[in-house]
């Protein structure tokens, strides 16, 4: 049976919340840092915006690696989430675009779904 909240002592109360706070921010800070280093790649690579970057198929080898690093690191942050299930919504994103570009790097642009305005 789940504790009431009034039964509670509150000391306990302040410290569940501020353990759930802290590891809320955690999470926040992790997505800034995740999209921060995405805009950096992206005006590295000379994309205008970081959506553009995810969905371009990769050319060149630098490209490559990127899309490489990027589906490993998210899978890296997705097999921590086992610790801290909130980080599933961190690497997701990574992981997801990552492995996106390396099955556009392995079939082709053939198997790129088409562009809006193409």
């Amino acid at each position: 049976m789940l504790p009431v909240l009034a039964e509670m002592n509150p000391v306990e109360v302040i410290g569940d919340v501020s353990f759930l706070v802290a590891i809320v921010a955690g999470v926040v800070i992790a997505c800034r840092i995740v999209l921060r280093r995405l805009r950096a790649r992206s005006i590295r690579f000379g994309f205008s915006g970081v959506l553009q970057y995810l969905r371009a198929i990769p050319k060149g080898e630098a490209q490559r690696a990127d899309a490489i690093e990027l589906a490993v690191r998210g899978g890296a942050i997705c097999l921590l989430a086992a610790v801290f299930p909130l980080l599933v919504l961190v690497g997701v994103l990574p992981l997801y675009y990552g492995a996106r570009k390396l099955l556009y790097m392995h079939f082709g642009p053939q198997a790129a779904p088409p562009q809006s305005g193409e």
